[in-house]
């Protein structure tokens, strides 16, 4: 268990929304995950994730025109390990157009992001079990086997 970054240098989607409307995104994010011990033995086995990007969104519409539009990527959680089987993390994801969208801020105008719990098992060297709970506009739930890989 180590501090961990990770990039994703950019990436890339096309989409239909009707027969009408073609919405095109880039985007890029930094992700890091940092555990805690290093800030303080007590805290061995919890960690951090950070993450910040940025992305633009072009929607073309048949008659030639098109808008432009840009994303402010964003995140964090913490989390625990659960030995050497697994992890559990709660965490807020600032995008709002994901599918469970993003929750009404209330008396503010607009939105913000979603959040979450997650859970990973692992059930032998190779394999996983991942449950998910994410709360914003729409409750989206995960189960998942994940092969780890290795030989």
């Amino acid at each position: 268990m180590a501090a961990g970054w990770s990039c994703v240098p950019g990436c890339a989607a096309t989409a239909m929304i009707s027969t009408e409307v073609t919405l095109v995104t880039g985007e890029a994010e930094l992700v890091a995950r940092i555990d805690l011990l290093h800030l303080d033995p007590v805290l061995d086995g919890t960690f951090i994730d950070l993450a910040l990007g940025l992305g633009i969104e072009q929607a073309r519409y048949p008659t030639g025109a098109s808008s432009n539009s840009s994303l402010l990527l964003g995140g964090f959680a913490w989390g625990a390990y659960l030995g050497a089987c697994g992890e559990v993390r709660v965490f807020y994801d600032h995008r709002r157009d994901s599918l469970a969208g993003g929750l009404a801020a209330w008396r503010a105008a607009g939105f913000v992001g979603s959040f979450g719990a997650s859970l990973e098992l692992g059930m032998t060297r190779r394999w996983s079990v991942r449950s998910e709970l994410e709360v914003g506009n729409a409750y989206v739930t995960t189960f998942a086997i994940r092969y780890r890989g290795g030989p």
